[in-house]
C-alpha cells in the first residue's frame, strides 16, 4: 500500500507505541481483540487486490468482528472496505470470485446469527431486544451522564502522535491518488461520521449512551497509517525547511504537564516512584523532541520513538497502569488489581489491599 518500506516501519512503530492499543492488547480485552481482527481484515482486503483468494480472509475477519462486538461494527467496517475498493480497485466489486470468497468466509457467522433468530422464534415482542443484542454485542447502556471526561482522558493518552494526525490527514487529502491515502480518508471519514451519528441517535431516541463505546480504537490503525506517511514526508524534507510551530508548542506543553505530574507524585505521603519516573521520562522525551524540532533536526522522530517506548515500558511494569484512582491524597489501585486478577482468572476471597 506504501511506495516505500520506511513508511510502513514508521506506521508500525506509531501503532505499537499508542497507549490505548497497548492497554487493551496487554489485558486481552474485547476491544483489543477486535482491533487485532480489524487489522487482519484490512490486511486481507489489501492483499485481495492482487490475489482474489484473500477475500476468504476478509470474510473470516469480518465474521469474527461481528461475533465479538456485534453487527454494527462489522457492517461499518464492511462499508469501509467496499468504499475503499470501489475507489481504488473497482473491478473487484464485479468479481464473482471475490464475493464468493467473502461469503464463504462469513458463512459460519451468518449461520450463528440465523440460529439465534430461529431460537427465539422471531416473536414481535422479542425482535427489538434481539436486534439490540445482535447489533452491539457486549455493549451495555448507561444513563445520559456518560463520563465524557474519561473518554477525553483516554484519547489524550494517544500522545504524542495525536499532534501529527491533522497533518497526516491533510497529506492524505493532497495525495488522494495513492492507495494509502484513499484508505485513510475513507476509514477516518466514514468511521467518525458513523460514530457521531450513532451516538447522537442513541442519545436522542433512548436518552442513553452506550457505556463502553467510549473509545475510538478502530480509528487508531488509520491514524498510524496517516502519520507514518507524514513522518516519511518529513524525513525527506529539505534541511532548510522549518517544521510546523504547532509541533514544538504541543510537545512543550506536554513536557510541562508531565513535569508537573512527576513532581506531584514524588511529593505525596506515599511516594509513587514508578509514576514519578514514568512522567519524568515523558517530560524528558517531549522536551528533547521539541528542542530538535525547533532546530530542524530530523532526529526528533527517533527520539519520539525511543522515548515513547521506554516511557511505556516504565508504565506497564508499574502496578498503576491498568486503572488507578486517586483516593485519600495518594494513589490507590484497588480497582486495577481487581481487574488484573479477573483477567488472570484468579478468584479473590478477600478485598484487594491498596498500594503495595
Amino acid at each position: 500500500i506504501f511506495p516505500s518500506r520506511q513508511t510502513a516501519i514508521f506506521s508500525s512503530l506509531i501503532y505499537l507505541t499508542l497507549l490505548p492499543v497497548i492497554h487493551h492488547g496487554r489485558l486481552a480485552l474485547t476491544d483489543g481483540i477486535v482491533l487485532c481482527l480489524i487489522v487482519l481484515m484490512i490486511w486481507c482486503v489489501l492483499r485481495s487486490r492482487r490475489d482474489l483468494r484473500w477475500s476468504f480472509g476478509v470474510g473470516i475477519g469480518l465474521g469474527l468482528i461481528c461475533l465479538t462486538k456485534g453487527l454494527f461494527l462489522g457492517l461499518l467496517l464492511l462499508t469501509v472496505a467496499l468504499l475503499f475498493l470501489g475507489w481504488d480497485t473497482p473491478r473487484l466489486l464485479t468479481s464473482v470470485y471475490w464475493w464468493n470468497g467473502l461469503l464463504l468466509g462469513i458463512a459460519p457467522t451468518t449461520a450463528w446469527y440465523a440460529v439465534r433468530l430461529l431460537e427465539l422464534g422471531l416473536l414481535p415482542k422479542d425482535i427489538f431486544s434481539l436486534l439490540q443484542g445482535l447489533l452491539w454485542a457486549s455493549v451495555e447502556t448507561n444513563l445520559i451522564n456518560f463520563p465524557w471526561y474519561h473518554l477525553i482522558l483516554r484519547e489524550i493518552f494517544a500522545v504524542p502522535w495525536i499532534l501529527f494526525w491533522p497533518y497526516g490527514l491533510y497529506l492524505a487529502w493532497n495525495n488522494y491518488n495513492w492507495s494509502w491515502a484513499k484508505l485513510v480518508l475513507v476509514w477516518t471519514g466514514l468511521y467518525l461520521g458513523a460514530v457521531a451519528l450513532y451516538l447522537g441517535l442513541i442519545a436522542v431516541i433512548f436518552k442513553e449512551l452506550p457505556g463502553d463505546f467510549g473509545d475510538f480504537l478502530p480509528i487508531y490503525p488509520a491514524l498510524a497509517l496517516a502519520e507514518g506517511a507524514l513522518l516519511t514526508e518529513v524525513w525527506n524534507w529539505p534541511r532548510n525547511k522549518n517544521f510546523p510551530r504547532f509541533w514544538s508548542i504541543g510537545l512543550s506543553l506536554m513536557a510541562i504537564a508531565a513535569s508537573i505530574l512527576s513532581v506531584h507524585f514524588s511529593r505525596l505521603d506515599l511516594v509513587n516512584w514508578s509514576l514519578a519516573l514514568f512522567f519524568a521520562s515523558v517530560a524528558l522525551t517531549m522536551t528533547i523532541a521539541a528542542i530538535l524540532i525547533v532546530r530542524r533536526d530530523l532526529q526528533f522522530i527517533v527520539v519520539l520513538f525511543w522515548g515513547s517506548y521506554f516511557s511505556l515500558l516504565l508504565f506497564v511494569t508499574s502496578p498503576y497502569w491498568i486503572d488507578c484512582q486517586p483516593k485519600g491524597g495518594h494513589f490507590s489501585c484497588d480497582q486495577a488489581l481487581e481487574v488484573k486478577s479477573e483477567v488472570l482468572g484468579y478468584q479473590r476471597s478477600n478485598k484487594v489491599v491498596s498500594d503495595p
